[in-house]
C-alpha cells in the first residue's frame, strides 16, 4: 500500500465518522461503509468501535511496512557506495543504519503498546 492510499483510506474513514444523526449516533449506512473499508484495508470485522480500531491498526502498520523499507532500501542504496568511497560510505552506512534501527525500534515499540 502506497503513502497516497493510506492518506486515501484515512479521509475516507474520516468522511465515514462524520456520518452523524443528530442525536450523535451512527447513520445506518455507516456500518456497511466501514465493511467496505475494512475489506479494502485488510483490517478484521467486528463492531463499529473494533472495526474503526482495526482500520486505524492496518494503516499504522502499512506506515510502519512503508518506513521500513525506505530505511532498507536507504540503507542498501549506502551500501552500494562502498566502491566509490569508503570512508563515505562508512558514514552513510552508519547513518542509514541508525535510520532503519530507529523504524524497526518503532515498529516494536508500537507493537507493544497496541498489546
Amino acid at each position: 500500500m502506497t503513502h497516497d492510499e493510506m492518506e486515501d483510506y484515512r479521509k475516507q474513514l474520516v468522511k465515514i465518522l462524520s456520518k452523524k444523526d443528530e442525536q450523535g449516533k451512527f447513520k445506518p449506512e455507516v456500518l456497511h461503509e466501514l465493511q467496505k473499508l475494512v475489506v479494502e484495508v485488510g483490517a478484521s470485522y467486528a463492531g463499529i468501535p473494533e472495526m474503526i480500531f482495526n482500520i486505524h491498526q492496518a494503516l499504522q502498520t502499512a506506515s510502519m511496512i512503508n518506513m521500513c523499507e525506505t530505511a532498507t532500501r536507504g540503507y542498501k542504496i549506502a551500501e552500494a557506495t562502498v566502491k566509490k568511497a569508503t570512508r563515505a560510505w562508512a558514514i552513510a552506512a552508519i547513518i542509514s543504519l541508525c535510520s532503519m534501527i530507529a523504524a524497526w525500534v518503532a515498529v516494536f515499540w508500537n507493537w507493544g503498546a497496541t498489546r
